[in-house]
């Protein structure tokens, strides 16, 4: 199924046909992927236990960042210039924005198409939202939901939120992906139980 929405297509995207190019707080293309890959079984996890992901999604977050650098620095220049009354070079920087957050978006979009789509989950039944952002997980879990619900059990594995940020202070990491899946299942009327040690949530129908 291809979106009618708009896609950023690059040339690292002719490998498979999965993109989640969104901006914060929302999701603006998802199309489904080509035959799975092997990424999903090159990862492994750290002495903390934090998933370590192939080269292919570090260096598109990588990428991303850049971009999101450069966005921020033309948007100061950009208001700069306009603040000293020079409209001509705040245009240039303000196109210079535009650009690198497109640039940011697709990079984002090729890290989240690698982690989903060598894993397999439509067949598996179980889709892992690890290394995801939240926009990105919540744009999985409403496809998963769309696929599966009817049609008996399927897993999300959220993580636990241990090497998420500590917010309130009790020493232990706040899972930022888990309350959101959970609205969702429970958006959709669907009933789950939580599995291995907190990570992970088992609908049941």
């Amino acid at each position: 199924m291809r979106s009618t929405g708009i896609c950023f297509f690059l040339g690292a995207f002719t490998s498979w046909d999965i993109a989640l190019a969104f901006s914060p707080g929302r999701v603006t293309s998802l199309v489904r992927p080509k035959a799975s890959q092997s990424l999903w079984a090159e990862n492994k996890v750290d002495a903390t236990g934090a998933r370590i992901f192939p080269a292919a999604v570090n260096e598109a977050r990588a990428e991303a960042r850049a971009a999101g650098d450069a966005m921020g620095k033309a948007a100061g220049a950009a208001a700069q210039a306009w603040d000293s009354g020079d409209k001509a070079a705040a245009a240039k920087h303000s196109e210079a924005k535009k650009q690198a957050k497109l640039k940011m978006e697709a990079a984002n979009a090729r890290a989240a198409g690698a982690i989903l789509q060598a894993q397999g989950w439509q067949k598996s039944r179980s889709i892992d939202l690890h290394g995801l952002y939240v926009a990105e997980a919540e744009a999985a879990t409403r496809e998963a939901i769309a696929l599966f619900k009817g049609k008996g059990e399927f897993e999300v594995v959220t993580g636990a939120g241990r090497h998420s940020a500590d917010v309130d202070g009790d020493g232990v990491g706040d899972p930022k992906i888990k309350p959101v899946v959970e609205r969702l299942l429970k958006e959709a009327g669907l009933k789950f139980e939580v599995e291995h040690g907190d990570g992970s949530l088992k609908v049941t129908g």
